[in-house]
């Protein structure tokens, strides 16, 4: 797996953002047509993680039932006191 590094994405961030500033001197119309078309991606994108949000819950339950399921009660009996003193 490679890491990612961030100053290459905030550069690309800013050259885009520029070039996006350029378009909208140069062309106003395809600008602003870009510009909302951008808008439109955020949305969308703002969607799906507010639905991945709202699912996340039933996806630590099932996570937790297949972890529950999988070993007997007695192993879990230590880890409950550990649980119990953190709280």
């Amino acid at each position: 797996a490679r890491s990612v590094s961030v100053i290459g994405i905030v550069i690309f961030t800013l050259l885009a953002g520029v070039a996006l500033l350029k378009v909208k001197q140069d062309a106003p119309q395809e600008g602003e047509k870009l510009s909302a078309g951008i808008n439109a991606i955020q949305i969308w994108v703002m969607k799906m993680v507010r639905i991945v949000i709202a699912l996340t819950p039933y996806g630590v339950m099932a996570f937790m039932a297949g972890v529950f399921s999988a070993y007997r009660f007695e192993q879990f009996a230590s880890l409950l006191g550990f649980i119990a003193a953190c709280y």
